[in-house]
């Protein structure tokens, strides 16, 4: 998974099978939302990062 953000905008990139074919997927909404369940990665620390990242973007604005 990678998210780039620039200004206000930011890109989630998912390597799974709906990632790779441009489609949302759940892996990309449940780190946006903050769902960490089932999470295979040791990155959880990291998730405060993206949590910070995302602060007045776009994408927070039309999940809240």
């Amino acid at each position: 998974m990678t998210f780039k953000r620039k200004h206000s905008e930011v890109w989630a990139f998912c390597t799974c099978t709906a990632g790779q074919n441009g489609l949302y997927c759940k892996h990309r909404m449940h780190l946006l939302q903050g769902v960490v369940d089932g999470m295979v990665a040791d990155d959880l620390e990291k998730l405060s990062v993206l949590a910070g990242g995302l602060r007045d973007s776009r994408v927070m604005k039309s999940l809240a």
